[in-house]
């Protein structure tokens, strides 16, 4: 159950969802016990911080997550700090066109194992994310039908062992494209989402994971008519069961989105966020080798303090 806070804009979630021997890579250490108990002791810093606690609904978090002792430790230490649990149950993504960089999602084989632990541990929410890449300002219909055919799946997958789908659909910010071109596309990919969720008669609530409508690389951002857009795009083009949206970063730093985002929420009919990535860690994971725990927590409560009160 998603659930208000009296604070000047809705509690978000963290996206806490790469594998360990990726953050080992990351970080530059090897990947062995010792450095998993670094990897999780660092967390529990992060995650123990009440200011943190109130700020935030949920955190996203991996298959390794749910299967070593450390994980299962900072697992209840979430839940005793009132922090819900998510799991990423995608396996990551492939390239289906290396000329246009269209990527497709996999992971189904997987899913029976991720299922008994979502169970097994009480989460939440489950998250399964699709990514478009703009390739010359276009997108092929195949890999827009494949990635939302792959989210459908996942949602009847949920639907039917009564799980909370979260779905993330991200128009990446990789290249070079203009502000209509990603009006145009965001269009093709929420109207053909809505067609198939009426088609199968999918009403249950569902969790929206989804980019703000900028322009792509290296375009200036205009917050107020990205807001516009993506408000527009929503209103008209996704069903009324998504009501709880948490806004991607869409490459650009957590602290600009805000803007976005606190123009979005004077829309009453939806109930918007954000999604913190890697933003949110940008500073504080500098002090991930020495966990200085009081400078950790000094970024973190500035951080929060500026998504509160940044003015527009």
């Amino acid at each position: 159950t998603i659930y208000k806070m009296k604070a000047k804009y809705n509690p978000g979630i963290i996206a806490n969802d790469e594998g360990l021997k990726n953050l080992c890579k990351k970080y530059s250490i090897k990947f062995n016990n010792n450095s998993i108990k670094k990897i999780y002791n660092f967390r529990n810093l992060i995650f123990s911080n009440p200011f943190l606690n109130q700020n935030i609904f949920g955190v996203i978090l991996h298959e390794d997550d749910f299967l070593n002792k450390e994980g299962i430790d900072f697992i209840k230490n979430l839940k005793k700090n009132k922090i819900k649990i998510g799991m990423k149950f995608d396996s990551g993504r492939k390239l289906e066109s290396k000329k246009k960089l269209e990527k497709i999602t996999f992971g189904f084989k997987e899913i029976r194992k991720k299922i008994l632990i979502y169970k097994k541990f009480n989460c939440s929410f489950a998250k399964w994310k699709v990514e478009f890449n703009v390739y010359n300002n276009s997108l092929s219909d195949k890999n827009i039908k494949k990635n939302i055919y792959t989210l459908i799946k996942f949602i009847t997958i949920c639907q039917k062992h009564n799980i909370l789908p979260m779905i993330e659909s991200d128009l990446t910010r990789n290249s070079k494209y203009s502000l209509d071109t990603a009006i145009k596309l965001t269009e093709k990919i929420y109207e053909l989402l809505n067609s198939q969720l009426k088609k199968r008669n999918i009403n249950n609530k569902i969790l929206f994971k989804t980019n703000i409508i900028y322009p792509g690389k290296g375009s200036k951002l205009n917050h107020q008519i990205s807001a516009n857009k993506t408000k527009t795009m929503i209103s008209e083009y996704l069903g009324k069961n998504i009501k709880n949206i948490f806004f991607l970063s869409g490459g650009e730093k957590d602290n600009k989105v805000i803007k976005t985002i606190k123009i979005l929420q004077k829309e009453e009919r939806k109930y918007y966020s954000f999604a913190f990535g890697r933003g949110f860690f940008y500073k504080v994971d500098n002090f991930f080798i020495s966990q200085n725990i009081n400078k950790i927590f000094k970024i973190c409560n500035q951080k929060i303090n500026n998504y509160k009160n940044l003015n527009l």
